[in-house]
């Protein structure tokens, strides 16, 4: 549903990932349609996260200038990408380290939902509060457990890919 209202905004969106180039565009795909413009996942004799690396060849893809740009991660690594990439950051704590992981490895702004990342990228707070608030718990519980389920679906497609340990790590997708 995020990914939606930011392509209907006009936003445009990248994976960053450590995870083989070919495979995060595979798996880009298969979850995420054309919800994504841009994937950039690791190259052979290429610097991976958190060297900028990738980040600047995603914006490069996309056209998008560094200071019109936020990096979103749930990691350390992810923290540091995006400082070592000179992007604004936003850590969000429903991936696989905790509140208190990210801020102690300097997150500077996090959020708990993906709802929080169109507040600030759209700055349409009121609106999409009053949406949320318009639904009935079981919804906002489905969308949760939506997430996990795409993640369970993604270990599951990872495990039966050649070199599957390479494929899911910490890092947001």
């Amino acid at each position: 549903e995020t990914l939606t209202e930011l392509k209907k905004a006009g936003i445009k969106t990248a994976i960053v990932t450590n995870k083989p180039d070919n495979n995060a565009k595979d798996l880009a795909q298969k979850f995420f349609g054309g919800l994504i413009d841009a994937v950039a996942g690791s190259e052979d004799n290429k610097p991976k996260k958190p060297n900028p690396y990738q980040v600047l060849k995603a914006l490069e893809i996309l056209e998008v200038n560094k200071k019109d740009a936020v990096f979103v991660g749930d990691s350390d690594v992810d923290i540091w990408t995006g400082k070592n990439s000179g992007l604004k950051t936003i850590s969000c704590c429903w991936g696989f380290r905790s509140e208190k992981f990210l801020i102690q490895n300097g997150a500077q702004k996090i959020i708990s939902k993906p709802v929080e990342l169109l507040e600030i990228v759209l700055g349409k707070k009121k609106q999409v509060t009053q949406k949320i608030q318009g639904e009935n718990l079981s919804g906002e519980i489905a969308r949760e457990l939506d997430f996990y389920r795409i993640r369970e679906k993604i270990s599951e497609y990872a495990s039966t890919i050649e070199g599957k340990e390479n494929i899911l790590n910490t890092e947001p997708t």
